[in-house]
């Protein structure tokens, strides 16, 4: 699948190292199910390409993959390569693949802390099943939620 994308042939080898190998063709066939472009699912497959290598030199696996080492390896990448807005979204979206195949177990959710983040959770689920966005245009929406409600409410009520 990735050589829809990529039709160099020196590339696709260098696609397929490390642990996320075996699912650079899930991954690849799931963005042109989307619609993304020849040129985003590029970016966002190499992303998952270095991702795997990175995980290869770190000795872990796929199913060590978790929202802390996603964290990890963001700011490697932000100290070694020139990042990119939608690192976040595309990587959302292999461990959603992931998850779906039994690789990566779901996250238990965390128990809310304030009345913030009941509302961010709320607006979250209505961008969801309400309104039937994808994962990454919610990923996307929240951060600007959470500075809305901090900046008009602060630590106050929220009315």
């Amino acid at each position: 699948m990735t050589d829809h994308f990529f039709r160099d042939f020196r590339t696709a080898p260098h696609l397929h190292d490390g642990p996320l190998g075996v699912y650079i063709d899930d991954f690849a066939a799931l963005l042109q199910e989307q619609g993304y472009s020849q040129q985003s699912a590029r970016l966002q497959t190499r992303l998952v390409a270095d991702l795997s290598r990175w995980l290869k030199r770190q000795g872990l696996g796929a199913n060590d993959l978790s929202a802390q080492r996603f964290k990890s390896y963001l700011k490697y990448r932000k100290h070694h390569l020139r990042p990119n807005r939608s690192d976040v979204s595309a990587l959302q979206k292999l461990i959603g693949l992931l998850r779906a195949r039994g690789i990566v177990e779901r996250e238990r959710p965390r128990p809310l802390k304030g009345e913030c983040e009941r509302i961010e959770k709320s607006f979250e689920q209505y961008l969801s099943h309400e309104r039937g966005l994808s994962q990454a245009t919610v990923v996307n929406y929240l951060p600007f939620v959470r500075q809305f409600l901090l900046e008009r409410f602060g630590s106050d009520r929220i009315r």
